[in-house]
């Protein structure tokens, strides 16, 4: 059993229970994701970025509209950031830490796959 499954099941016990419903849930996982004073990134198993918080903007000095619906391997091209934590973590399907440089600043970047069921990348999460 995975981690990420010990989570589902735990979610679907408290909504069992009543003391939770699924717009509650959404809500709160934006609101943790949002609050985070790490900076975090989410793509998808293509290396599309989907989800930014403010404190990745805040930390890196990139915006959003620099990341969202962008393949990581353009942002490179286009020298917003030196190299992709996320190509990494795709190629080698597993975690990868490293130092990356965004607009002149050295940043300690790890991301980290998550799988689904069948055992493929569904998405990368990069905390900065």
């Amino acid at each position: 059993m995975t981690i990420q499954s010990i989570h589902a099941e735990d979610l679907s016990e408290c909504m069992k229970l009543d003391r939770i419903n699924k717009a509650d849930i959404e809500n709160i996982l934006v609101s943790i994701f949002q609050s985070s004073y790490d900076g975090i990134f989410v793509a998808d198993k293509e290396g599309v970025g989907i989800m930014v918080n403010a404190a990745y903007s805040r930390i890196t000095g990139v915006t959003s509209e620099e990341l969202l619906g962008k393949n990581m391997r353009t942002v490179v091209k286009e020298g917003i950031v030196s190299e992709s934590v996320t190509v990494k973590v795709l190629e080698q399907r597993a975690p990868v830490t490293i130092i990356q440089s965004v607009r002149g600043k050295e940043l300690l970047v790890t991301g980290n796959p998550v799988f689904g069921q069948d055992g493929q990348i569904v998405y990368v999460v990069t905390n900065v």
